[in-house]
């Protein structure tokens, strides 16, 4: 009789393990990890031109962000042959860019008589090497008008075995985005913003109001 209720006790004990076991086994099931997606903002740009009859015109920037952003253009001047292929400055031809910005930009460092690289920001200058940057929106918005008309140049040259070689200029408007925040103190009571004054040397200072 005691060996009978010593193995029913026994079996009563291992199908409580079992239950409990089964409990834990769902509990652990149950519990799912949380994963947390963090999304990188995006920073790019485009330029927005019209180019015929040897002239860009209509030039503007447009920030396909999805943060504010800043603006900064180069523009680099070369010539071409014939077939596209890079050549040297024909003699007695410039490869300085001779344009105006529109209103709204500046140029740092201002140009030479023979840049054939500008360098333009979208922004306003305040004193000295200090500017106040110009947002430009996310989403597709874009600057006021960079440039209304660049002209590019075109030429031949005949040379002594009467060959003829034509030329042209090609000018490349090439624009980089930053975003525009944060604004940080970077000494001498001088609050920037941060992103600019890391990637592009330019003081941008935080608008006053």
């Amino acid at each position: 009789m005691k060996h009978t209720k010593l193995v029913a006790l026994l079996l009563l004990a291992a199908a409580a393990m079992s239950v409990m076991g089964t409990a834990s086994a769902y509990m652990v099931k149950a519990t799912q990890q949380v994963t947390n997606v963090f999304e990188l903002a995006n920073v790019d740009c485009e330029v927005v031109e019209t180019f015929a009859d040897n002239k860009k015109s209509d030039v503007t920037i447009k920030n396909t962000s999805d943060i504010p952003a800043f603006i900064r253009v180069r523009v680099v001047t070369y010539w071409e042959d014939s077939k596209g292929n890079p050549a040297l400055t024909p003699q007695g031809e410039s490869d300085a860019i001779t344009f105006t910005p529109a209103d709204g930009w500046v140029e740092i460092p201002s140009p030479s008589a023979s840049d054939s690289c500008r360098t333009f920001y979208y922004a306003t200058k305040t004193t000295g090497e200090n500017y106040y940057g110009t947002e430009v929106a996310a989403g597709g918005s874009t600057t006021e008008l960079f440039a209304d008309e660049i002209t590019l140049d075109s030429l031949s040259i005949t040379d002594e075995d009467d060959v003829t070689y034509t030329y042209h200029q090609v000018v490349d408007i090439l624009a980089e985005a930053v975003q525009a925040m944060p604004y940080e103190d970077i000494g001498g009571g001088e609050v920037v913003a941060l992103p600019a004054y890391e990637a592009w040397k330019v003081k941008f200072l935080k608008p006053t109001t």
